[in-house]
């Protein structure tokens, strides 16, 4: 069994503050409501193959928009405003279901998310776990709580956590989770959120369900492992393996100022398929007053799950696999990062850089399997 060990700092609970908004004049040629006081509108460009398509984006200056810090220090906003959602992409969290979602994240998950596991019948606060990570992609832009990288993609969770262990560490069998890979593909999610860890190479039924994750053009989006140590943990370290290597992502976790968290999992022998991405105090789970605070790189999942969603919006002929290789081609590796290469991989999360660089490349790489 293996099991999702985020680190949670859930001691401090963060009160939620009113914000004062000014609407702005919609300078545009189209008959277009008012947008609500916590968004705007995007530019007239081309999304998704429609041309001047224009859809409602995050304000800066809301709260809904300051609490999600990591949405903003991914450079999302040139995304945005050219129209990108993640709209059209299905996004499949394999993790401890929505049981303990706020509605921004449960209402708009797909109603083919499902359960693995028939007649649950323990659970535990523990399994809220999953329902953070979906936040992170896909929480509501609604002018409360958080906004998800990827608001407008489509959220298939898939709970698959063994019945009753999320009273103490939520696990989860490798035959479950290859079930649960299984049935993401066949619901059409092009990426597949792994946000779990284990000490050993998994087995050959799982091993089999990655394989037609590859087959596909799909991504796994895999969680890097909290415990400092000079490579991820199981299954994230099958980004090295010839095998799989062009079907997983694994993720490293990021302070605010971009500098790889110190108990965040290093790259170690999957370098050129590790990314960083924000995982450290980030707000979760906000209810009308407050929110959880909670660190470790299941949460910095969320985000490149959600940059891959907006890519392929930009980018419908695109594979998967294909807007995974513009997504780490695209990562900023400066002086802000700690570490030496080895430690942080391609470097740090940067969606704007991406989607820009999707949206100028050639038919060429749009084939790339």
């Amino acid at each position: 069994m293996i099991a999702n060990r985020a680190i949670k700092r859930l001691a401090a609970a963060v009160a939620l503050g009113a914000s004062a908004f000014i609407l702005g004049a919609c300078a545009t040629m189209e008959q277009l409501p008012d947008p609500p006081a916590y968004a705007s509108w995007s530019r007239p460009v081309k999304a998704a193959g429609l041309p001047g398509r224009r859809v409602l984006i995050p304000r800066t200056t809301t709260g809904e928009y300051l609490r999600s810090w990591g949405v903003r220090i991914v450079n999302t906003e040139p995304a945005f405003r050219a129209g990108y959602t993640g709209k059209g992409v299905t996004v499949a969290v394999i993790d401890t279901g929505l049981k303990w979602a706020q509605p921004e994240v449960a209402n708009v998950a797909s109603k083919d998310s499902i359960d693995l596991i028939e007649a649950r019948a323990v659970d535990g606060q523990g399994a809220e776990h999953g329902a953070a990570v979906a936040g992170g992609v896909s929480a509501a832009l609604n002018g409360d709580g958080l906004v998800g990288v990827a608001f407008g993609a489509t959220l298939l969770s898939v709970r698959a956590d063994l019945d009753g262990s999320c009273q103490k560490e939520c696990t989860f069998r490798t035959r479950d989770l290859a079930k649960g890979i299984d049935y993401a593909l066949g619901q059409g999610a092009k990426v597949i959120v792994l946000a779990v860890e284990g000490r050993r190479r998994l087995n050959p039924t799982f091993e089999a369900a990655l394989q037609r994750v590859a087959d596909a053009g799909a991504v796994a989006v895999i969680a890097a492992g909290n415990e400092a140590a000079p490579d991820p943990t199981w299954p994230a370290r099958y980004a090295a393996d010839p095998r799989f290597e062009r079907a997983v992502v694994a993720v490293g976790a990021a302070g605010a100022g971009g500098m790889q968290s110190e108990w965040s999992n290093r790259a170690g022998e999957t370098r050129m398929r590790y990314i960083t991405a924000p995982g450290e105090k980030l707000y979760v789970n906000c209810d009308a007053k407050f929110c959880r605070q909670v660190a470790g790189t299941s949460y910095a999942t969320a985000y490149v799950a959600g940059a891959l969603a907006l890519i392929l919006e930009a980018r419908p002929d695109l594979s998967a696999q294909g807007a995974a290789e513009i997504l780490l081609k695209s990562a900023r590796a400066d002086g802000r990062l700690r570490g030496l290469p080895g430690d942080i991989g391609v470097g740090f999360l940067d969606i704007g850089r991406a989607v820009d660089a999707a949206r100028r490349k050639g038919p060429a790489l749009a084939q790339a399997r």
